[in-house]
């Protein structure tokens, strides 16, 4: 496996984990669990992990944008930031209070967008290696 792939299946855990704590602690069944006085601890370890996942996703980005063409109309900087919050979006569902399935939806959704940006990456990269191994 790839070290990118590898990564990239980290950076889910840990917004999987985020998303559910987030989800728990705004449905109030956090309580069943941990005592209430402790749900400010809850929310920095939520906001710690999507901090942890934008340090995680940081490098897959700027490998990516690395080998992008300079023809594209976005500027790198804001297409990264807008991946970001892409990848941030389930969290985000769970602490508004949106549905389970919805939050579930946007994961898997997410899942299989990173997973297709990722293998576009290779395959570009592997198109540009050979070209310049030609060349």
């Amino acid at each position: 496996m790839k070290k990118s792939i590898y990564r990239y299946f980290q950076c889910m855990i840990v917004l999987g984990l985020a998303t559910y704590l987030a989800e728990k602690l705004i449905s109030g069944r956090l309580s069943y669990y941990i005592n209430l006085r402790f749900a400010v601890l809850t929310l920095i370890g939520i906001v710690g992990l999507s901090v942890m996942l934008v340090i995680g996703l940081l490098p897959l980005l700027d490998e990516e944008q690395r080998f992008q063409h300079l023809d594209s109309g976005r500027k790198p900087r804001k297409q990264r930031i807008n991946l970001v919050i892409l990848f941030l979006m389930p969290t985000i569902f769970a602490i508004l209070g949106l549905s389970i399935p919805l939050i579930l939806t946007a994961y898997i959704i997410i899942l299989i967008i990173g997973l297709t940006r990722i293998n576009q990456f290779h395959k570009t990269n592997l198109v540009v290696c050979q070209t310049s191994i030609r060349g």
